[in-house]
């Protein structure tokens, strides 16, 4: 599960998304991640991506970035 805008707003710039504030969950925990995208002028195929993962996000953060503690979808 992935979510681009746990701890700051994603910014979309003409074919380009920034989401320097998102999370992931791996194995009931939630983990900071950047990404970046870019799109082709056809919009139908990525042209490049960029990520960083960060540190695991304390469970005591979850509620205030609206980051499920439920079951993980398999």
């Amino acid at each position: 599960m992935l979510v681009a805008y746990a701890t700051s707003d994603i910014v979309l710039v003409g074919r380009n998304l920034r989401a320097d504030g998102a999370a992931f969950r791996s194995k009931g925990r939630w983990f900071n991640i950047k990404f970046g995208c870019a799109v082709a002028p056809d919009i139908k195929s990525v042209a490049a991506f960029e990520f960083q993962v960060g540190d695991e996000i304390p469970e005591s953060e979850w509620e205030a970035n609206f980051l499920s503690a439920g079951a993980e979808a398999h």
